[in-house]
């Protein structure tokens, strides 16, 4: 089992293997295990799957590798509406019911149940700043959070996971989830002699909402939730294994004019792709991650957190000085290869 140590903040310098402590902070020895990790060759038995219990919605998580590679996030503007896990007119009497469970104490008992999994939930983007600069996901003197909502990485099958716990987030803490999807995508491969068949690609889950039914107005669009507690967006990570090197003359020549550069873009290292965003990642970045036990004043539980294994320059490469507080995003189709 993978063993946490007690913390109260997350070290301002990148974590490196072993156990580091920093003032009252200590970080476990960390899990060399990736679970995002995809195989080369995706079939029927690879599938991974978004389904709910509620209404019989079912679709599939990304594992075709042909179409990762060519998909550019929500740059390439191909997606579709929102899909609700329950009927809208159900979650909005549960939500005039009152009586929702905190964010916080949802993220407690939501990433216990993927780490007693062995699956992978990250803290990402916005709330990887917060948890940095500000040590904390609230103000501890107005007791407000610092973000609208707690962005979180997961492996598909975590994100397969969160859709098997939907019953119990509704039933037990006023809680639902919605994934968002990519419209269906006929691709025409070029090929020998000019075109090869079509392939159709179905709708894929390239980001879930997990968020409180009590205020929600349940809208159509892709956008922000808003409710009575900040939402849980869970962003799916994938590993894209590496291309193998295939010797020849050409790109031998073609390595030696550019020193190397031109195979210094991730095709022959492992990358770590986000499947809402499109940035793309060294490997390294995230992997091997560090898990902390987190405490904060906004809950008496004790939260274990998993966190990349270098966040800070994730950080530097997604918002540039992150130590001020800015308005800006992360932006689109990044790239952090180079770790």
């Amino acid at each position: 089992d993978q063993k946490y140590d007690q913390v109260n903040h997350i070290p301002a310098t990148d974590m490196t293997n072993g156990a580091k402590t920093n003032g009252a902070v200590t970080t476990a020895t960390p899990s060399t295990y990736n679970p995002t990790l995809l195989s080369p060759n995706s079939n029927e038995d690879t599938k991974v799957w978004f389904a709910s219990a509620a209404n019989k919605m079912r679709f599939e998580l990304p594992t075709d590798m042909d179409w990762i590679r060519r998909y550019k996030g929500i740059a390439g503007s191909n997606r579709d509406a929102p899909f609700y896990m329950r009927p809208v007119i159900e979650i909005e009497e549960r939500g005039t019911q009152g009586g929702c469970a905190g964010v916080l104490e949802v993220l407690h008992w939501l990433t216990n149940q993927v780490n007693d999994n062995k699956g992978c939930l990250m803290v990402a983007y916005g709330e990887l700043i917060h948890l940095h600069r500000e040590k904390d996901f609230v103000n501890s003197e107005t007791m407000q959070f610092f973000d609208d909502d707690i962005d979180l990485w997961a492996s598909l099958d975590s994100v397969s996971q969160i859709a098997l716990l939907e019953p119990v987030l509704f039933e037990s803490f006023g809680w639902t989830a919605r994934p968002i999807v990519t419209e269906r995508e006929v691709f025409h491969p070029f090929g020998w002699p000019l075109l090869r068949a079509a392939v159709e690609y179905d709708r894929y889950v390239v980001l879930v909402q997990v968020t409180s039914v009590c205020g929600l107005t349940a809208t159509e669009t892709t956008g922000k939730l808003f409710s009575s507690e900040p939402t849980i967006d869970v962003y799916p990570i994938v590993t894209i294994p590496a291309k193998e090197e295939r010797n020849s003359i050409f790109k031998a020549w073609l390595k030696l004019l550019f020193r190397g550069n031109v195979f210094n873009n991730g095709e022959t290292l492992n990358k770590v792709m986000d499947l809402w965003q499109g940035n793309q990642f060294s490997e390294s970045l995230f992997f091997p991650r560090k898990d902390v036990i987190f405490n904060s004043v906004g809950t008496s539980h004790a939260l274990q957190l998993q966190f990349p294994n270098q966040p800070i320059r994730l950080m530097e490469c997604l918002y540039g000085n992150w130590t001020v507080p800015s308005s800006e995003h992360a932006g689109e189709a990044l790239d952090c290869l180079r770790g």
